[in-house]
């Protein structure tokens, strides 16, 4: 039986192709992250995506502590589950199906947080999708 949080990971999955962050939830990760620390980090903004770590359409929100600024194909591969960030280290996790590319090079990189608690990437909902997809 699929649940409603899988049915929403996999609607963020599907939605790849269409989605383009709106430009105020991108700027307020930009200002949160100061474009420092994310996976992935280019100097490009047109390739930097605002990622949810708890999917927006099973009552995820855009608090900055349910996003991450993330590459676009980083945010692809965190969407399909092949990358995520542990929830207690906030280093960085590759599934064993991208060891061998290039991707394998961000396993284990930590993920430089902001100082303001409030900001700080949500345990919970790291936990969450870690377990979820089987890390």
């Amino acid at each position: 039986m699929i649940t409603v949080l899988a049915k929403a990971y996999a609607a963020a999955a599907a939605n790849l192709v269409s989605r383009k962050p709106s430009s105020q939830r991108k700027l307020a990760c930009l200002l949160v992250w100061f474009l420092i620390g994310s996976v992935g980090l280019c100097a490009v903004q047109d390739v930097l995506e605002a990622a949810h770590i708890h999917p927006y359409a099973d009552k995820g929100t855009n608090c900055e502590s349910n996003g991450l600024l993330l590459r676009a194909d980083i945010h692809t591969l965190f969407d399909c589950g092949l990358i995520t960030i542990h929830p207690d280290s906030f280093m960085v996790v590759v599934k064993k199906e991208l060891r061998g590319s290039s991707y394998e090079n961000y396993h284990d990189n930590p993920l430089c947080e902001p100082k303001n608690e409030a900001q700080k990437p949500n345990k919970c909902a790291l936990k969450k999708r870690f377990d979820f997809f089987g890390f």
